[in-house]
């Protein structure tokens, strides 16, 4: 009697555990792999735009290397596309995920040490590409003069004109126009004014040793403040931004001719500066550039530094 009572005992406990077993094999799919799944095809690829973004970012270049690799990339990547980014900032081991992708033929020359031409050719061209863009630029500058009660408004158009960016020589010519009217108002009496001024400015890259982004207005009252004048101040709108170059010695070379008013002769001036300025209306965009003058300028056998905005 106790015998059997036994074999029961144990046949039931044996039965007990299969059971347990084979609910928990049968939940097992529900409780794991499928959220893993689902999470892995959230993972979309990384298109061109976000990657030429991410580099714009300076998002750090271990960042890049690993989300390239675990995302992989929604377009084919070629050498242009590599030169291309190499030129706006992309650091090596980005670099290197994207050469690693590339058609086995075309990798041999892209990461070639000795291609400086190359690499000149491409920074060049996004300098290129990012001065082209901005070809017409609109804005108002209100100046606020509290301490002598003035307001002086200007509303300003730039158009570039023409561009030449050249590779063999490392140097860029740019000429663009400004056309200004100008209301002052002072004592209840407002005078009008217009002007058209054309700039050619020509630069070798070989001497640009300093490059900054800056927004239009801030140095300006930045120094009112600091003389204890912040009520002056200088707005802009919409928003614009500088990339300033600067050199040691007066390297650049400025050609300006003026006129103000209907009737008014020509005022010509041939100068040589130590700085000179792209215009852009997107922060970016200046950002973009101010890098790539940077690394032309290094590429050139310049020496060059660069700030970006604040």
């Amino acid at each position: 009697m106790n015998t059997r009572r036994l074999i029961f005992c144990l046949y039931r406990t044996l039965h007990v555990a299969v059971l347990t077993f084979l609910v928990g094999l049968a939940a097992s799919p529900l409780l794991w792999p499928q959220p893993v799944v689902a999470q892995q095809g959230t993972i979309k690829k990384l298109s061109l735009a976000q990657v030429e973004e991410l580099v714009a970012r300076h998002v750090p270049d271990s960042t890049m290397h690993t989300e390239i690799q675990r995302r992989g990339l929604a377009f084919s990547p070629t050498t242009a596309i590599v030169e291309s980014l190499r030129a706006t900032g992309a650091g090596p081991l980005t670099l290197s995920a994207l050469v690693a992708l590339l058609p086995k033929t075309t990798r041999s020359g892209v990461s070639n040490p000795a291609g400086t031409e190359s690499a000149l050719s491409a920074t060049l061209k996004v300098i290129e590409r990012t001065l082209n863009a901005q070809t017409e630029i609109d804005r108002t500058r209100t100046q606020h003069l509290k301490s002598s009660g003035t307001v002086i408004r200007d509303n300003a158009r730039y158009h570039l004109s023409n561009l030449i960016v050249d590779p063999s020589t490392c140097t860029i010519k740019e000429t663009h126009t400004i056309e200004s009217n100008t209301l002052r108002s002072q004592g209840g009496r407002d005078s009008a004014s217009s002007s058209t001024a054309r700039v050619e400015i020509t630069l070798s890259l070989k001497d640009v040793e300093q490059v900054s982004v800056e927004r239009e207005g801030d140095s300006y009252n930045l120094i009112n403040a600091k003389n204890g004048h912040p009520e002056d101040t200088l707005t802009v709108a919409p928003p614009v931004y500088f990339v300033f170059l600067a050199s040691s010695t007066a390297a650049f070379s400025h050609h300006a001719s003026s006129t103000t008013g209907d009737h008014q002769a020509a005022q010509v001036n041939n100068d040589s500066v130590k700085v000179t300025a792209f215009l852009f209306f997107d922060e970016e965009m200046a950002n973009r550039a101010g890098e790539a003058v940077k690394r032309a300028a290094k590429l050139c056998g310049g020496n060059s530094s660069v700030s970006p905005t604040p």
